[in-house]
């Protein structure tokens, strides 16, 4: 017959079920179990049996609870430790009482010493914040529990919540993400766990929360290359599209030769300005050009030239100053001399232009071609001032013109004279005279 009552302990064995006699008790795990003597004791699983002093159940007439050794662990699990990492173990475990240990029980696989799945190495890098996403980068986790790591799970909260979002996964080989759809102004906290066969691991988390605000972005180009002259080049941008939540403070001018790598700093300017002039340059030298916005933060991207320039003056004015001749009622002729520089491109016509004195607007007269230094300048209004302008064209474009400095009027230049009767006859008068004296 048996009972069930609680709680429940083990004792040392008897090998008589008549014995009537007072056991010790040596261990306890369990609820008590009351059997016959010769059927034996059931595993205890109970502390509560320290409150316990006596009992009187059937055939025992009394039990007296002895505590456990020193470093007994109550329950079935025991941690070994300073052992080998990566070697292989079997472990055995013993029965001890009263009269000596028992058979024990042995470990039927050997175990290899392995770390757990571990978290990804951090810190979380946290870049290219835009209005609406956010690029996070990690390491991949120390140890990965003895089995390939699979994937990343990826996940963000609001900060003002703890509830977890996820944001996507990549394979285990990938260690970038790109966390999209945000809310712009919110801050957000980031999550990444690596997964292997055997389930996910402990997480990295981001430790300072992230505003969605647009990184401090490059200058808006193309940038804008003029005034090249024989040492020095012009260059202009406009700001950029996000200054990164923070005033731009100044904008970082550089250099380099064409043939090479190195950058060379040209100057810095104030965050309001967009024209910066580089100067002591070589001639005749190819250069690309660099401009980087800076904020309190620190550089952002920077704008880059796209094309080489190479360090040659550019196109000038024809020399003047202009020559002014044959005026007629209707007709100016004028004369330049070719551009001092022709900025590295043959000058392929020079484009001819008038004015009336008393207005600003100018009309095309003609062009010629680009060895050619003077023009006709016909159809103009008799009686009129007029003022004059001759520019060079090269395949660059237009240079700047050579204007004539004084209005011009149109009239006609007196070159005969016919002479009258009485001019006619005082003239002989006169030579017989002078015949006369002699």
């Amino acid at each position: 017959m048996s009972m069930t009552m609680a709680p429940v302990f083990t004792t040392a064995t008897s090998s008589s079920a008549d014995d009537n006699q007072n056991l010790d008790c040596i261990d306890f795990e369990s609820k008590l179990v009351y059997h016959l003597l010769d059927k034996g004791w059931t595993p205890l699983n109970t502390t509560e049996l320290k409150e316990l002093k006596e009992c009187n159940l059937g055939v025992i007439q009394k039990c007296r609870f002895l505590a456990p050794a020193e470093g007994f662990t109550f329950g079935l699990r025991f941690s070994v430790k300073d052992l080998k990492y990566e070697e292989y173990y079997y472990f055995k475990v013993t029965a001890v009482n009263n009269k000596g240990p028992g058979p024990p029980l042995e470990s039927i696989d050997r175990v290899k010493l392995l770390a757990e799945l571990s978290a990804p190495v951090g810190p979380m890098k946290i870049s290219n914040i835009t209005e609406s996403s956010v690029d996070i980068e990690w390491e991949a986790p120390k140890h990965d529990g003895g089995s390939s790591i699979k994937e990343y799970l990826i996940e963000y909260r609001l900060a003002n919540t703890s509830v977890w979002e996820k944001a996507g996964n990549v394979d285990g080989n990938t260690y970038r993400f790109s966390v999209k759809n945000l809310k712009y102004g919110e801050y957000y906290f980031f999550k990444v766990t690596a997964v292997n066969n055997k389930g996910p691991g402990p997480p990295l988390e981001s430790k300072d929360p992230v505003k969605l605000l647009a990184e401090l972005s490059a200058p808006v180009g193309p940038m804008k290359i003029s005034n090249i002259t024989e040492s020095s080049v012009d260059i202009e941008w406009e700001a950029p599209k996000h200054d990164g939540g923070s005033s731009i403070k100044e904008y970082l001018i550089e250099y380099r030769l064409a043939n090479t790598s190195v950058w060379e700093k040209a100057g810095n300017i104030d965050g309001n300005t967009y024209r910066f002039s580089v100067k002591d340059l070589k001639y005749g030298e190819y250069y690309y050009f660099k401009v980087t916005a800076v904020n309190n933060k620190g550089p952002g991207p920077p704008l880059e030239s796209i094309d080489r320039v190479k360090l040659l003056a550019e196109l000038s004015a024809p020399v003047g100053p202009m020559k002014i001749s044959n005026i007629t009622e209707s007709s100016v002729d004028i004369e330049w001399e070719a551009p001092k520089h022709d900025g590295g491109s043959s000058i392929k016509e020079y484009l001819i232009e008038y004015r009336l004195a008393n207005t600003s607007v100018w009309e095309k007269a003609g062009n010629v071609d680009g060895n050619t230094y003077r023009f006709s300048v016909k159809d103009l209004k008799y009686g009129e001032y007029y003022y004059f302008k001759v520019t060079a064209v090269n395949n660059n474009g237009p240079g700047p013109p050579l204007e004539s400095i004084d209005r011009v009027k149109l009239l006609v230049l007196r070159t005969s004279h016919v002479e009258s009767k009485a001019e006619k006859n005082a003239r002989k008068s006169t030579i017989l005279d002078f015949a006369f004296t002699i």
